[in-house]
């Protein structure tokens, strides 16, 4: 059995992703130098830390657990998941407050205490808030209704 199987398969993990955006970033992007930078410098930069955190996770497991798929917060990583998708898919259909307000509305119901009620309050709150700040305060050019 390995030491601390949450730990081992976390650092794993960190240490995949790293590696996967290095690989990824010397294939396609131009790294260019530290004086002048290349679009491919930073991910190089973030997939180098990933490798190092994930290093450091794994060498410091030293207790023995167990994961059991079954005590993992399945609907938390649903509902999580949702929310992102829904955001990315329906920015452009249902414009910034829509995706925004699905996600925050997804999002809120990850937790099983929440009532729609709730959630529906949480989520309208959320999109204003998002919609004040990014497109009325930062001025990003986002269409605040679909098109």
């Amino acid at each position: 059995m390995l030491k601390d199987q949450k730990s081992t398969y976390s650092g794993l993990l960190f240490v995949t992703f790293g590696a996967i955006l290095i690989v990824y970033s010397l294939s396609t992007l131009e790294t260019g130098t530290v004086a002048r930078m290349g679009p491919g410098l930073m991910p190089i930069l973030y997939g180098s830390g990933l490798l190092l955190i994930g290093a450091a996770v794994i060498l410091t497991a030293n207790q023995r657990t167990s994961i059991s798929p079954m005590s993992w917060p399945w609907r938390s990583i649903f509902f999580v998941s949702a929310a992102i998708v829904c955001f990315a898919a329906g920015l452009k259909p249902l414009g910034f407050m829509g995706a925004t307000f699905g996600m925050a509305l997804l999002s809120a119901l990850a937790r099983r205490k929440t009532s729609l009620l709730h959630a529906v309050l949480i989520a309208a709150v959320i999109a204003a808030f998002c919609a004040l700040v990014f497109i009325y305060a930062l001025g990003i050019p986002l269409p605040l209704v679909g098109f």
